[in-house]
């Protein structure tokens, strides 16, 4: 919910800073609107104290059209998709899940058949770098911001359980622009602006108090340096400077909000606190079920994984199970890898709305960069993987957060 929401907030800043609508193309779900837990259906907020920024949203492509088809469509100019020309430079949102190399692949396809002039991406998820470490070229003409290091969690706000929505990176990426003028600050300015402040301290907002969560998360740049360091945000984001969209956001006096620093997992802490704050019986016995059914859901997941690691053990001798299950090693067999996440996903778990399991998918890599150099092992691990997940019933395939 958190990401669609930053999704209508930065059309709300595109479009306020004067790029016209026939000039962005939105691509979203849209389905947090009128969603049963949303107190004020038809309203987003995306920042304490903010506004609605659902109002207005173009719906050029929702639901079951968000798909990678349509993505790299719109991007490539497809003419029954969107007509652009040659020179335009190009601000893209992805909302799907992408493999890394066919992301890279695809912007490349677009380099190679001359469909712009410069190419800027800014890509906010947990571990974005990832998408772009060791794949992209610096010859591109294209520039790339991640919210995150390749092994990095993104952080997250929360206010009272609502629509009130938002990310770290988001935040601090919308408050620069509210505070600079877009024809003077460079992207390099905007990304020290954003680097600057990597210390997270996460306000969750639960009824009377505030409550934290200590991160950290470093942004990193990616592709042609040269073009942060001599175009302005103007450039990609248009001229005109902010009016007053969401002013009153004040990321200090939030900061001081916090009493208490909490570094439990926050989606299940979130689902206690709830339980804890309902009067209503029968309330609380649903927010109940719902955390018991996250629990037994990530345990799941995490048997799933302890299991099959145990099943290829004899081809990983020297690597404790626990340290496949728990470390974070640096990619490089993409095939294997590929091999192994694509199978997690068409036979067990629905990566794209199942976090927990997302968020395991390191797993994998540690078996490929283990298996390195060794494909009749790695083969092996993936045909393995085939058959263990033919047992996967369909009720794990999706949720836990």
């Amino acid at each position: 919910m958190n990401r669609i929401s930053d999704v209508y907030h930065a059309y709300q800043l595109v479009h306020s800073q004067g790029i016209p609508d026939d000039r962005i193309i939105v691509m979203h779900s849209d389905d947090i609107a009128y969603d049963k837990h949303n107190p004020t259906p038809g309203v987003i907020i995306n920042a304490i104290n903010g506004t609605n920024v659902y109002e207005g949203v173009p719906k050029d492509y929702t639901g079951n059209d968000v798909t990678t088809k349509n993505f790299f469509g719109v991007l490539n100019g497809d003419p029954e998709l969107i007509k652009h020309g040659k020179k335009e430079k190009i601000i893209m949102f992805p909302n799907e899940t992408l493999h890394a190399k066919d992301l890279v692949n695809g912007l490349g396809e677009l380099y190679k058949q001359n469909k712009y002039d410069q190419l800027v991406v800014y890509l906010e998820s947990c571990k974005s770098g990832s998408m772009f470490a060791n794949l992209l070229p610096n010859d591109w003409n294209l520039y790339a911001l991640a919210a995150t290091q390749p092994d990095e969690y993104g952080a997250q706000y929360f206010y009272d359980f609502s629509p009130r929505q938002t990310t770290y990176f988001a935040t601090i990426w919308f408050q620069n622009a509210v505070q600079s003028d877009p024809k003077r600050e460079t992207l390099d300015t905007q990304f020290q602006y954003i680097a600057a402040r990597p210390d997270v301290w996460v306000p969750y907002q639960v009824g009377d108090e505030t409550w934290c969560l200590n991160l950290t998360q470093h942004p990193q740049q990616y592709g042609d340096l040269s073009i942060a360091k001599t175009r302005t945000v103007s450039q990609f984001m248009g001229p005109l400077s902010q009016n007053g969209l969401n002013k009153d956001i004040k990321q200090d006096i939030i900061l001081e909000k916090c009493n208490l620093t909490i570094d439990q997992d926050i989606y299940v802490f979130l689902g206690q606190k709830r339980i804890d704050l309902t009067v209503d019986t029968n309330e609380k016995q649903r927010y109940q079920d719902e955390l018991d059914g996250l629990t037994r859901g990530r345990e799941y997941v995490d048997k799933v994984l302890y299991e099959y690691v145990n099943s290829i053990q004899h081809l990983m001798p020297n690597i404790a199970t626990n340290a496949i299950l728990n470390t974070n090693r640096e990619l490089y067999n993409r095939e294997c890898y590929r091999k192994m996440v694509d199978t997690f996903h068409q036979k067990c778990f629905n990566l794209s709305k199942n976090t927990y399991a997302l968020h395991k998918v390191h797993v994998f890599i540690n078996i490929c960069e283990t298996l390195n150099g060794r494909t009749d092992d790695w083969e092996k691990a993936a045909k393995q993987l085939d058959i263990y997940l033919h047992g996967c019933p369909k009720p794990g395939r999706e949720g836990y957060d």
